[in-house]
């Protein structure tokens, strides 16, 4: 499962560092940099994602299907009680 959470928290993060005013250029070039970093990793994540869809979307539907896959196991028997 992706982690959706801790990736909307990185966005929020960095869009309020960039909200903040930065005088200084190394600070600038620093934030600059951080953002560019993650909207590459941001869209290598996406074409990950896609791509496992794909995959098991492929998967699937190679696949025999099954004639017990939605058959019910039967129930213990029950004890009686005392």
């Amino acid at each position: 499962m992706p982690p959706q959470h801790e990736r909307h928290l990185v966005e929020v993060y960095i869009h309020e560092l960039g909200k903040q005013k930065m005088r200084e250029n190394a600070r600038r070039f620093r934030y600059n940099q951080l953002l560019s970093r993650f909207n590459q990793f941001r869209e290598m994540w996406g074409r990950k994602m896609r791509e496992l869809r794909r995959v098991r979307s492929i998967f699937a539907a190679a696949r025999p299907p099954s004639t017990n896959r939605h058959r019910r196991l039967p129930r213990p028997a029950q004890q009686p009680r005392a």
